[in-house]
Formats: C-alpha cells, structure tokens, sequence
C-alpha cells in the first residue's frame, strides 16, 4: 500500500474556486514550490503546459493538506480525489464571494 496526501489548493477570495492535487511526497511544501515554479515558467512563455491549477495559482491563494490515504494504485487515488472534490462542492454549493474591500 503506498500512501497518497490530498492538498486543497483554495482562491482566498472565493471559496468555490478550489483544486485537490495528489502527492506521494511527505514534504507537500516541495511539491507546492515545483508547482509554483511550473507556474511562473507557463507565465513567462516557456515550454510549459497548461494545467487547470495555475487559474488558482495566479490569484491569491493558500494551500493545506486535506488528507492523506493509503491506496494499492494511483488509479484508486484519482477515483478518492473525485469524491472529495464532489464533496467540497457540495458543501460550498450556496456560497456567495463577499467583496472584502475596504472602500466599497
């Protein structure tokens, strides 16, 4: 059994906005900063592909880990990941953004 952790990468500003990204890696900070590398590349117009989560990336953003879960092959893992998104949205289903500025 190989374990998998679950990252919630969430837009600051609107909760409904949010990816879970699979990792194998212990140290999540790590595979955040290669993300965010991978990110500031596709930016520059190197030879990067586009991933959904740099929508996320290029706002203000903050990650946790979600979850973590022992599965025997990644496909498992993918499958977790697709219920945990349901879930998520199920719960943010009636949120509204509040605009938090101060001179509105």
């Amino acid at each position: 059994m190989i374990k998998y952790y679950f990252v919630k990468v969430t837009n600051n500003n609107n909760k409904k906005d949010f990816d879970i990204i699979i990792t194998r890696s212990k140290k999540i900070r790590l595979k955040m900063y290669g993300l965010t590398c991978l990110h500031n590349l596709y930016k520059t117009g190197h030879n990067v592909s586009y991933r959904p989560i740099f929508d996320i990336l290029s706002t203000d953003h903050s990650w946790y880990k979600y979850d973590s879960k022992e599965f025997e092959e990644y496909n498992d893992a993918k499958l977790y990941r697709l219920s945990l998104l349901d879930q998520l949205q199920e719960k943010y289903a009636d949120y509204v953004p509040v605009s938090y500025s101060f001179w509105s």
